[in-house]
Protein backbone atom coordinates (compact mmCIF):
# COMPACT_ATOMS: atom_id res chain seq x y z
CA UNK A 1 0.00 0.00 0.00
CA UNK A 2 2.86 2.39 0.74
CA UNK A 3 4.19 1.87 -2.77
CA UNK A 4 0.83 2.84 -4.27
CA UNK A 5 0.62 6.09 -2.32
CA UNK A 6 4.23 6.93 -3.16
CA UNK A 7 3.51 6.43 -6.85
CA UNK A 8 0.31 8.46 -6.63
CA UNK A 9 2.15 11.33 -4.94
CA UNK A 10 4.84 11.26 -7.63
CA UNK A 11 2.32 11.24 -10.46
CA UNK A 12 -0.28 13.76 -9.30
CA UNK A 13 1.17 15.86 -6.48
CA UNK A 14 4.87 16.59 -6.78
CA UNK A 15 5.76 19.39 -9.15
CA UNK A 16 2.22 20.78 -9.28
CA UNK A 17 0.72 23.79 -7.57
CA UNK A 18 -2.55 23.10 -5.76
CA UNK A 19 -2.69 26.46 -3.97
CA UNK A 20 -6.10 27.41 -5.42
CA UNK A 21 -7.52 23.89 -5.37
CA UNK A 22 -10.33 22.96 -3.01
CA UNK A 23 -10.35 19.72 -1.05
CA UNK A 24 -13.31 18.54 -3.12
CA UNK A 25 -11.37 19.13 -6.35
CA UNK A 26 -8.38 17.29 -4.93
CA UNK A 27 -10.60 14.39 -3.88
CA UNK A 28 -12.02 14.14 -7.42
CA UNK A 29 -8.47 14.10 -8.82
CA UNK A 30 -7.40 11.37 -6.38
CA UNK A 31 -10.53 9.29 -7.05
CA UNK A 32 -9.87 9.55 -10.78
CA UNK A 33 -6.30 8.39 -10.30
CA UNK A 34 -7.41 5.40 -8.22
CA UNK A 35 -9.95 4.37 -10.88
CA UNK A 36 -7.29 4.70 -13.59
CA UNK A 37 -4.78 2.74 -11.51
CA UNK A 38 -7.18 -0.12 -10.75
CA UNK A 39 -9.20 -0.34 -13.95
CA UNK A 40 -7.26 1.11 -16.88
CA UNK A 41 -3.51 1.06 -16.21
CA UNK A 42 -1.92 -1.73 -18.20
CA UNK A 43 0.93 -3.73 -16.73
CA UNK A 44 3.44 -5.81 -18.62
CA UNK A 45 3.49 -8.40 -15.86
CA UNK A 46 -0.24 -8.93 -16.44
CA UNK A 47 0.24 -9.42 -20.20
CA UNK A 48 -0.70 -5.77 -20.89
CA UNK A 49 -4.01 -6.07 -19.07
CA UNK A 50 -5.27 -3.78 -16.35
CA UNK A 51 -5.59 -5.20 -12.86
CA UNK A 52 -9.36 -5.40 -13.29
CA UNK A 53 -9.10 -7.14 -16.67
CA UNK A 54 -6.65 -9.64 -15.21
CA UNK A 55 -8.87 -10.44 -12.23
CA UNK A 56 -11.86 -10.86 -14.56
CA UNK A 57 -9.86 -13.21 -16.78
CA UNK A 58 -9.22 -15.38 -13.71
CA UNK A 59 -12.87 -15.24 -12.66
CA UNK A 60 -12.00 -13.29 -9.52
CA UNK A 61 -13.98 -10.12 -10.28
CA UNK A 62 -17.49 -9.49 -11.48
Amino acid sequence: MEGFFGTMKNEIFYGRDYTNTTLDELKVKMDGYIVWHNEKRQKRSLVSMSSLQYRCSLGLAA
